[in-house]
């Protein structure tokens, strides 16, 4: 592991993890017996190889409206010009907005001359992760580059002091014929179909909650929990994992008084709920030291 440097932020950086090491989410395989195994029947520009690529990737989708080639639209300031990844992932349970993006992309050409990813094409995909991540509420957010042929995946998550970490994964194969999967097609079918850090469309839709001041905190067994100001005060939100963890909870807690040092429900929805903060943030997938007052 060694310290990288992309603008202001400092980083830890963790290259060539196995991808035995970080288990693929098991996601059931669609009924197709290809996937982009065209790739050079359009590779006369990158932009023919990209339009081919996004019909391709809807296929393997839940959420085919998730994927979005914006690859001519001007999102970022990066290094001093207007530009843009290729690729976001979004979801249509957030606004469409970068803050909310899951993942970012570029297609690049085959070049069999070049190392694949080249430095610039990491560099540039990395830098707009980061970017991405410093301005959302997100925990993660996942980057790639992908040749049709080939795909090269990052996973850039944030920490508590604030800087970021990022893991690189080998490059793999992507495009498959005669319904043999390849280690790439099933790693991003498991992006494409992850939704687990989102916040419910419901919730940020309502007006008491100052959206620009939401924060991640930490994740545990039952929920993910966020921060962030509801009329006016900065109030905790829970994210939960199940409809079974959310109801045992609300239960607990409505059991109990409503006075001052007690936790309040403040409000509740399909899968969230917003409650007073009392005490310390505890991760409950880790250890007692990893908590923060609020």
């Amino acid at each position: 592991m060694f310290n990288h440097t992309i603008g202001t932020q400092r980083h830890q950086v963790e290259q060539e993890v196995e991808l035995k090491d970080h288990p693929i989410k098991e996601v059931e395989l669609p009924p197709i017996k290809s996937f982009c195994s065209k790739w050079k029947d359009h590779s006369e520009s990158e932009k023919t190889l990209q339009d081919y690529m996004v019909k391709e990737f809807k296929k393997l989708s839940n959420y085919p409206n998730n994927i979005y080639d914006i690859s001519t639209k001007k999102l970022l300031k990066a290094k001093g010009s207007d530009c843009s990844p290729d690729w976001c992932i979004s979801s249509t349970e957030s606004p469409l907005h970068m803050s909310w993006f899951l993942g970012v992309g570029d297609t690049k050409l085959h070049n069999k001359e070049k190392n694949f990813p080249s430095n610039e094409a990491s560099g540039r995909v990395l830098y707009y992760a980061d970017f991405i991540l410093n301005r959302s509420p997100l925990k993660k957010i996942h980057a790639f580059v992908t040749t049709g042929e080939m795909i090269c995946f990052w996973s850039v998550s944030k920490l508590q002091d604030g800087t970021h970490t990022f893991s690189q994964y080998p490059p793999v194969f992507l495009a498959y014929n005669n319904n043999s999967p390849t280690p790439g097609f099933k790693y991003l079918l498991s992006l494409l179909n992850d939704n687990n850090q989102l916040i419910p469309k419901e919730l940020l839709e309502k007006v008491e909650i100052e959206k620009d001041s939401i924060e991640y905190e930490t994740e545990g067994l039952s929920s993910v929990v966020y921060s962030a100001k509801y009329k006016n005060e900065v109030q905790i939100i829970k994210v939960y994992k199940n409809v079974k963890a959310q109801e045992n909870e609300m239960k607990m807690i409505k059991l109990l008084d409503s006075s001052e040092g007690i936790t309040n429900i403040l409000d509740y929805g399909k899968d969230w709920c917003i409650i007073s903060p009392l005490g310390n943030i505890i991760d409950s997938t880790s250890t007692l030291e990893n908590y923060r007052q609020v």
